[in-house]
């Protein structure tokens, strides 16, 4: 198992993600005006209460860039584009850039009105209309961006909306609770940790002694299901991205390591169904094969299973360590994460 996670680790520092540790621009929700005006070039106070302002370039095109306070504390911020054209057409390539950048940095888990789906499609059915209401929404972490873009006649309005959600306290599981859903069934998340959950906010969610921690890891030793079991929580730009359990099977014979495979399979079936892939119907025709012939067939076999559940991939996979002969591993990913790179606006956006 060691050379798995290893392998692991060392695959998940290397693979770079891109995403800004701030909630708008360079600024967290909750902070003073004092302390964005720190943050910001030329902000200025606007005639509308509460609200500051200043001006950035998104490809090439100057917007008003708005931060909202409430109780001197940062709640909204947006970016907005105002224009005139007799061309529908004419900022349809600034909405598709901006459209690429968002689904780059916060996924493509986003909600769209028909318009904008129409658009999506085919655009010269929106230009025929000549009119347009598009908007497009995204969550992440605790933040909601809505693009938006609104065309009448002859002028509209390109706008980018981050507003800062309240979320309700997480209600916190027992040991007991995680080991019947095996950490995962709806959640958003691995054990009591939702995806895109920073370093600090996991370690306080997490009951077990913490064992071992990283800029990318952080991992726990216990007993799970009658194994020992390595849980691996696993981050890109301090984002939580994948949860791992790490079984050691009782490897005293095959028939023992196929049993435990297969005990941990029909759980996850029971959570989540028959699996969209399985490599694994036939295992049990080989429980009366040594270990080393075991060891040979999952080389060339990769008994694996994997399900979709609410926007994660969850897989089951035996695999053989030379350190300790045989381990089973339960992956979690989460899907809407995208390791595309943005480069000029990764800040801004």
């Amino acid at each position: 198992m060691k050379k798995i996670i290893v392998a692991i680790f060392l695959i998940l520092f290397f693979s770079e993600i891109y995403a800004s540790e701030s909630n708008f621009r360079n600024s967290d929700w909750g902070m003073s005006i004092k302390e964005v005006k720190e943050n910001e070039v030329k902000i200025e106070k606007t005639d509308i209460k509460n609200t500051y302002e200043s001006t950035d370039y998104l490809f090439d095109n100057e917007f008003i860039v708005n931060f909202i306070f409430e109780n001197n504390k940062l709640i909204k911020g947006s970016y907005l584009l105002m224009f005139e054209s007799n061309n529908i057409n004419s900022k349809f390539s600034l909405l598709n850039n901006l459209y690429k950048s968002l689904n780059k940095k916060y996924g493509d888990n986003n909600i769209k009105n028909v318009d904008f789906e129409l658009f999506l499609l085919d655009r010269k059915k929106i230009i025929i209309k000549g009119y347009c209401d598009f908007e497009c929404k995204w969550e992440y972490d605790n933040t909601n961006i809505i693009l938006e873009y609104i065309y009448v006649q002859d002028s509209g309005y390109l706008q980018i909306n981050y507003n800062y959600i309240i979320r309700s306290p997480i209600e916190k599981e027992s040991e007991e609770q995680i080991v019947m859903a095996i950490g995962f069934k709806n959640k958003d998340g691995f054990r009591n940790s939702k995806w895109g959950m920073k370093i600090n906010e996991v370690k306080k969610l997490e009951s077990l002694k913490l064992h071992l921690e990283s800029k990318k890891i952080l991992s726990y030793n216990c007993i799970l299901l009658g194994m020992p079991c390595k849980i691996m929580y696993s981050f890109d730009a301090n984002r939580l991205r994948y949860g791992f359990y790490f079984f050691n099977p009782n490897i005293s014979s095959s028939s023992s390591i196929i049993n435990d495979f297969l005990q941990l399979k029909k759980k996850l079936i029971s959570q989540y169904g028959l699996p969209k892939e399985d490599n694994s119907e036939n295992i049990n025709n080989f429980s009366n094969k040594t270990k080393y012939e075991l060891s040979v067939l999952v080389d060339e076999s990769d008994f694996r299973c994997v399900w979709i559940d609410n926007n994660c991939e969850i897989q089951l996979r035996l695999s053989e360590d030379s350190d300790i002969d045989f381990s089973i591993i339960l992956s979690y990913t989460n899907l809407l994460h995208t390791k595309e790179s943005y480069e000029d606006l990764k800040n801004k956006l």
